[in-house]
């Protein structure tokens, strides 16, 4: 009797102990993911704070962001028809180029005062003509750059032309980049991305 109630004990406290292990798992696990989750959540309002921090998303996170510049992102991913789990990085740049002059003749030219504006969303150029004999120009021109790197497969020596043999040849992971001006009267030249390997 006494060897069956130590058996019963036994079999209780190393069902406790199973289920107080599996808790503790869980718990830990759940700690660990908070942890990362209040780390990333710090970032990111450092980021947003000071520019030069870099935002850190989960792929749920991007797709769930409705930040105008996200939406652009996006909307390059699909039109690029990039596999979203393949991205490991986006780049959104605005910047703004403003340039007054002013020129003063030596003749009258203008009877009266006059003003005009030109331009679109992505420039605008003001006019002023002053009488008797001056005018001054302020051109305003903006540029967004989007950048996009993703991993891409491909064969290290040149690809095969029938595709059996491509499935045996070598292949290995390389960073792509793809970078779009959004403003339509600028083009990006040229562009160099250097990862540093550690």
């Amino acid at each position: 009797m006494i060897t069956l109630l130590k058996t019963k004990l036994v079999a209780v406290l190393c069902g406790l102990l199973l289920i107080c292990g599996t808790l503790l798992y869980f718990s830990y696990n759940h700690t660990v993911q908070l942890n990362k989750e209040i780390a990333t959540a710090t970032n990111n309002y450092k980021a947003s704070v000071r520019k030069n921090v870099v935002y850190q998303f989960t792929l749920d996170d991007l797709k769930a962001s409705k930040d105008s510049s996200d939406l652009k992102v996006k909307d390059l991913i699909k039109q690029l028809k990039i596999q979203p789990k393949k991205v490991t990085e986006t780049v959104d740049v605005n910047s703004q180029f403003s340039k007054k002059d002013t020129v003063k003749l030596v003749d009258s030219v203008f009877v009266k005062d006059y003003t005009a504006k030109i331009g679109d969303e992505w420039y605008s150029l003001d006019l002023k003509f002053k009488a008797p004999n001056s005018f001054s120009t302020d051109l305003k021109v903006k540029n967004e750059v989007i950048a996009i790197t993703y991993d891409k497969r491909e064969t290290i020596k040149p690809a095969k032309k029938f595709f059996l043999f491509r499935l045996f040849q070598k292949k290995q992971t390389i960073q792509t980049i793809e970078v779009k001006e959004l403003n339509p009267y600028s083009e990006v030249k040229d562009f160099k991305i250097i990862k540093v390997i550690k």
